[in-house]
């Protein structure tokens, strides 16, 4: 039941939407609508759609007062990237790679900005059918834009991927499963493209951590390089297929005691965080640039550690020390 205070909150529909982003704003909105906290619906971009940086923009109103807000969340992995046409029409922009020294140099305009928080692919069963429709939409926007068979091949993506988001309740331990006294760190590298970040550095960094993870904890790892043609070609000797169901990939790893985690691109905070957050599991990961609204503290949410031995050295301290695991999970 709807009270007088409920806010009128409205999704201008950018067909740019990423659905794997799209997907976490959807499941809480639609949860949130179902709980009675707010109304929601969809309307027409009354402004221009621009895809750098990427975003999506939402008025929200409050009944009692009849004040509307106007929002953009700002997908994009950089902190130095901003809209200009998004912080000239709204009250409030929302940036998930959000620094805050980053944020000051937009001067008058920094008051507008606010860290969004992390990135959480995952869909609640009452959100499935608009979520289709937004692929849909983004399809019939991308032929407008791309070749068709670009855009026919971005379509069947997002559409397995559609099929393949879990609910949120799916990373957590379900009753009767337990821990593994394992570490398990899975991610990809980059090819070669036009970035502003160092990309072979990053592709270096992650390549070295799993060797030496391999390596030092044997059996006790789970995990590589995604395969595709470039890991293949790079480091064929850590890769590891992903031809496991993304549903069946999330029940095995919410039983591994140990998440690693790397940075991101542009030193964001990837997909990666949120699951092992929702998952309850031990964290292990590099220091965070970038800031969360809810800031997560080193020695208290994960261990902090700079270089592979560092990891390594964590990791063994959580496998070994019960009390501290249970104590960081």
């Amino acid at each position: 039941m709807r009270s007088q205070n409920t806010y009128n909150v409205t999704w201008l529909i950018n067909p740019l939407d990423p659905i794997r982003i799209a997907s976490k704003m959807l499941s809480g909105v639609t949860e949130l609508h179902a709980a009675g906290r707010i109304r929601l619906r969809f309307g027409r971009l009354p402004v221009p759609v621009s895809a750098d940086p990427p975003g999506s923009y939402w008025e929200v109103t409050q009944p009692a007062t009849g004040r509307t807000r106007r929002i953009f969340i700002d997908y994009h992995d950089a902190s130095n990237l901003f809209s200009d046409r998004a912080l000239d029409y709204v009250d409030a922009y929302f940036k998930r790679g959000f620094e805050p020294a980053e944020a000051a140099k937009l001067g008058a305009r920094a008051r507008l900005v606010h860290p969004y928080g992390l990135n959480f692919s995952c869909l609640v069963p009452g959100a499935r059918t608009r979520l289709a429709l937004m692929t849909l939409g983004k399809f019939f926007s991308d032929l407008r834009t791309h070749k068709p068979g670009a855009a026919w091949d971005d379509f069947v993506y997002n559409g397995k991927l559609l099929n393949n988001l879990p609910v949120p309740t799916a990373f957590e331990l379900a009753p009767g499963e337990q821990r593994v006294s394992k570490v398990i760190y899975q991610s990809r590298i980059w090819p070669p493209e036009e970035s502003e970040d160092n990309l072979p550095g990053l592709n270096r960094e992650r390549i070295s951590l799993v060797r030496a993870l391999k390596k030092e904890l044997g059996e006790q790892f789970v995990g590589g390089i995604r395969e595709d043609w470039f890991s293949r070609q790079e480091c064929p000797d850590i890769t590891v297929s992903e031809g496991t169901h993304r549903q069946q990939f999330v029940r095995q790893a919410r039983c591994i005691r140990v998440g690693i985690y790397t940075r991101g691109v542009h030193h964001s905070i990837g997909f990666k965080m949120a699951e092992y957050l929702a998952a309850g599991q031990c964290i292990v990961s590099t220091p965070f640039r970038h800031v969360l609204p809810q800031p997560l503290v080193p020695g208290v949410n994960y261990l902090e550690y700079e270089t592979d031995d560092e990891c390594v050295e964590q990791c063994r301290r959580l496998l070994s020390d019960r009390q501290l695991a249970e104590t960081m999970a």
